[in-house]
């Protein structure tokens, strides 16, 4: 039920629902424990780095990292996708990688817009707005999502719904 405590305080949490979903007699479904199945299932958490910076590839076209982009964040470590150039109005194709300039108004909300639509990647095009963020990210690998046990990515969920 629970994930493996890190902390002694986040097992004493999950020992408290535990003892709650007993209670209400709910069948447990979590790590077999001294030939019992408890309420308790430790599952594998993965950090995930990069081990060289990113670089960007469009066709025979490839971009130096640091010297023409800023990666900031990334969703997986290898992302494939259409190119969809987004214009004011258009809506998001499923699995695209959205090429973005930013209009007026909140930046962040211009950019989480495309991802939270179905986009694999965003690229934003230079702007006043976040050329300071750019360049405090420039010669920094991006972040990559902690892995909890065999979670598939967004990135992985996308691509999988698309090859349906």
């Amino acid at each position: 039920m629970a994930a493996a405590a890190a902390t002694e305080d986040e097992l004493k949490a999950g020992e408290y629902i535990a003892s709650q979903l007993a209670k209400f007699h709910i069948q447990p479904a979590g790590d077999v424990v001294n030939g019992k199945k408890g309420y308790i299932e430790t599952v594998p958490v993965m950090k995930q780095e990069f081990s060289a910076p990113p670089t960007l590839k469009a066709g025979s076209w490839t971009v130096d990292p640091w010297q023409e982009i800023a990666v900031t964040r990334a969703g997986s470590a290898n992302m494939t996708g259409p190119l969809q150039v987004m214009k004011p109005g258009d809506k998001v194709e499923p699995g695209a990688i959205v090429y973005l300039h930013l209009g007026t108004g909140d930046p962040r909300a211009q950019m989480m817009s495309p991802l939270q639509a179905g986009a694999a990647g965003l690229i934003v095009a230079d702007s006043e707005a976040l050329r300071t963020r750019f360049q405090r990210a420039a010669g920094q690998l991006p972040g990559l999502p902690v892995r909890v046990g065999n979670a598939k990515s967004s990135f992985e969920r996308a691509h999988h719904h698309l090859s349906k």
